[in-house]
């Protein structure tokens, strides 16, 4: 950046502007509402009370496009080198035992996913994980494992209720049903989820009433900080941790890990 500057006869302060502050677009109530509509689901409160927090993020997302966008052309021309080695990042064991899951039980990589049914970014991460699982079909096995975060208030019942939907193998269609719903998790909307399926509802009032599953959403939840879940969605690909959750940086981490995985 200094040199960048120099070879223009500006400071760094002023080339930033010039390249990213005084570029980043104005976004305005047409975008701002169309954000809104399109998010509604996960945004509390109406548009006009948070118009100009959206636009404020929009434009946020439009700086850093341009900052990056600045600094990867900057470091094209540096001919920077680098001679350090990623670290490789640990490996952990993580049970899959009792836990729902689809795909071929001996599928060279297994991903196991520990999610929150009210968390946004685990609603956004769901079709990738979808649209993976499709794509490697008998070499990818999927496993779900709970963890509710204390801010999300009705995500303790919403992962009892997948569980209990598990119990009459109606997992994957009702956790569907969660991510599409996230403004409406109360129990009488779980239940009403449960009816859209066809469960047995008695069965699964019952379970969701007396806390069938709680102990074993809290196992989740404890397996989970052992290996330093702290967030979600937090994502292993045979054990290691993914940095990237986009559909790339898994896909990239699933064919690393087929490579080095033993043949079945």
């Amino acid at each position: 950046l200094e040199r960048e500057a120099q070879k223009r006869g500006v400071t760094a302060r002023a080339l930033l502007d010039a390249e990213i502050g005084a570029k980043v677009p104005v976004v305005n109530e047409t975008q701002a509402l169309a954000f809104y509509n399109e998010n509604k689901g996960r945004i509390n409160g109406e548009f006009q009370q948070v118009k100009y927090q959206i636009i404020e993020y929009l434009q946020d997302q439009e700086k850093t496009k341009l900052s990056s966008a600045f600094a990867e052309r900057l470091r094209q021309g540096a001919g920077v080198q680098l001679f350090l080695a990623e670290p490789v990042p640990p490996t952990y064991k993580i049970s899959v035992e009792d836990q729902p899951s689809k795909g071929n039980p001996s599928a060279a990589v297994t991903v196991v996913e520990f999610t929150d049914f009210q968390c946004p970014a685990c609603a956004e991460t769901h079709p990738v994980i979808e649209r993976l699982a499709a794509e490697y079909g008998d070499r990818l096995r999927v496993v779900v494992r709970d963890f509710p975060l204390e801010q999300h208030a009705e995500a303790q019942k919403a992962a009892e209720a997948a569980e209990a939907a598990r119990e009459q193998g109606k997992f994957w269609e009702y956790v569907a049903l969660l991510y599409r719903n996230q403004s409406a998790l109360g129990t009488p909307q779980l239940k009403e989820y449960a009816t859209r399926l066809g469960l047995d509802r008695a069965r699964f009032d019952a379970a969701l009433d007396s806390g069938k599953f709680a102990d074993q959403v809290r196992r989740d939840q404890l397996d989970g900080q052992k290996v330093g879940v702290s967030g979600t969605p937090t994502l292993f690909v045979n054990g290691r941790r993914a940095g990237d959750r986009s559909y790339e940086g898994l896909k990239n981490m699933i064919e690393a890990a087929l490579k080095t995985a033993p043949q079945r």
